[in-house]
């Protein structure tokens, strides 16, 4: 019985090298434009919400008032005093606008409030006891 020649069974195995490595290297590029296209919207978000932070304007007994002092909406926003409790603040915050979300500040001595702009960066803002904003 005879088998294949070495030349053609070298042939069959470099062809077969070759059409594994095509289809690598086809699933590398289609991976490598995704990851480029994710990271390049994520930079996009990071770089027009820089800087850009909650302005917590005032604490009083009874309410909190807050500001987005930027061209960009912030949404997901919780206000959370020292004791740890989340106070839910409004859903979102137009550019250039204010809040005032009640609350009973009791012994509490700060708050933080947090939020997201563009829906994924994330943004904050801090009022303290001894602050200007705390009253």
């Amino acid at each position: 019985m005879k088998g294949i020649s070495t030349f053609i069974a070298t042939i069959l195995l470099i062809a077969f090298t070759v059409a594994v490595g095509g289809i690598i290297s086809l699933f590398l590029t289609g991976f490598t434009k995704t990851q480029t296209g994710t990271a390049e919207s994520i930079g996009t978000n990071v770089t027009k919400c820089g800087g850009i932070s909650i302005d917590i304007l005032s604490v009083t007994s009874t309410s909190i008032v807050i500001a987005n002092p930027s061209s960009q909406t912030i949404t997901s926003i919780t206000l959370i005093p020292n004791n740890g409790t989340s106070i839910t603040g409004p859903s979102s915050l137009a550019s250039v606008g204010t809040n005032t979300t009640t609350w009973t500040k009791g012994t509490n001595t700060s708050v933080t409030a947090y939020g997201l702009c563009l829906s994924s960066v994330a943004v904050k803002g801090v009022c303290s006891s001894g602050e200007s904003c705390w009253q």
